[in-house]
């Protein structure tokens, strides 16, 4: 039978008894990474997935074992939350967490593939205790970024080529994938935030004494603004953290910061605004320095992005200064130094040699910060 049938035939949310109305219903309450892999997952591909089982009608995990948007997607074990100890068993597929404290407002969503799932705050407070401090870093960035990194099974990129090419599925959903400089599909997606700044804050600033409260206020406080990639991201982290935990301490820049062009630089590039990466202020306030994540994923932003050399010269027209930064460069330590010294004297600061324990931990940093994507939150 042809895969887009068969999921046709399957999502009937009836053959599964339904998903259950209220926590504690027999249907699984998606929490820690597996909501955080399942808030990643573009509306597309969900169209393409049957509900997962219900719980009360597979006692013995026989669907489960066979779902599709389970085993391509949010892996076994399947992470959920439970209310009492009572509901806390030790099946092989199941990994349960107990929440015992009042649940926080809106907590709990519905979902179409009968199952719940906790919210994208709720989500970063309960993976919280077991991820590091770096990981749950990247995890807030990308949730209140513009963009969410899904990289497709062979057998869920087959479906929506087929669904597209058969006109089964519209390829607006909100959520858009990027192509590279070859005009290749990648596996960066560019959707709306899933969490706004000040309710990242405020969330946490109001679960602080909570199991793993203290780790996200931490994060929350050190996310610089809303990214369009994981290259962002890092560049972000690598340059804004402080040095004593293993960036370069230039935390005065804002992201994507949007530059309205005056008649001169509208005539060089044909644009009324470009959108800045980083943009940097001086120690005096009087300079501007701008910095450019040039990856080979174009960020889908609105007319946006410094990517030739015509913005470049429109924006050195209005007085910025622009520094180029390519993957290669920030991966390798030394050339990244460079960069970043030349920044600093750009802004107006002094550059001062690392202490032994500041590399180290800028080693350390930089292992778990420089990685695929995709893998992000693997236990």
């Amino acid at each position: 039978m042809p895969l887009l049938e068969l999921l046709s035939k399957t999502q009937i949310r009836q053959k599964y008894c339904g998903p259950g109305g209220y926590l504690g219903a027999m249907s699984y309450v998606l929490s820690n990474i597996s909501a955080f892999r399942y808030h990643r997952i573009p509306p597309q591909i969900l169209a393409l997935c049957p509900p997962i089982p219900d719980e009360d009608c597979d006692r013995q995990r026989l669907r489960l074992r066979q779902d599709l948007l389970v085993n391509h997607v949010l892996g076994f074990p399947l992470h959920t939350l439970v209310l009492n100890r009572k509901e806390r068993t030790n099946p092989a597929l199941i990994e349960h967490h107990l929440w015992s404290s009042p649940l926080p407002p809106k907590a709990i969503w519905e979902t179409d593939h009968g199952v719940q799932l906790v919210s994208p705050l709720f989500t970063l407070l309960t993976v919280a205790p077991y991820v590091s401090e770096t990981q749950l870093l990247m995890m807030a960035y990308e949730m209140c970024g513009t963009f969410a990194v899904f990289k497709p099974s062979d057998l869920m990129e087959k479906a929506l080529k087929d669904a597209y090419e058969s006109h089964q599925m519209p390829k607006d959903y909100g959520w858009r994938r990027s192509s590279n400089q070859k005009g290749e599909a990648t596996n960066l997606w560019q959707r709306p935030p899933l969490i706004q700044l000040n309710d990242l804050l405020d969330f946490a600033e109001s679960n602080r004494g909570l199991r793993g409260g203290k780790k996200l206020l931490n994060a929350a406080r050190r996310v610089s603004g809303i990214t369009a990639s994981p290259f962002e991201v890092q560049a972000s982290i690598l340059l804004g953290l402080s040095r004593r935990l293993g960036g370069e301490g230039l935390s005065r820049f804002e992201n994507n910061y949007e530059i309205a062009l005056d008649q001169k630089a509208k005539k060089i590039v044909d644009k009324e605004k470009v959108y800045a990466d980083l943009h940097f202020v001086s120690a005096d306030g009087e300079r501007s320095v701008i910095v450019e994540c040039q990856g080979a994923t174009e960020h889908g932003k609105v007319d946006a992005g410094i990517r030739d050399a015509d913005r470049v010269t429109a924006l050195q027209s209005m007085g910025y200064d622009v520094v180029l930064l390519t993957f290669k460069k920030m991966s390798d330590k030394e050339s990244f130094h460079t960069v970043a010294e030349m920044l600093a004297n750009k802004l107006g600061y002094p550059y001062r040699a690392k202490t032994e324990a500041m590399k180290a931990r800028e080693s350390d940093l930089r292992r778990e910060l420089l990685i695929d994507w995709a893998t992000l939150g693997k236990f």
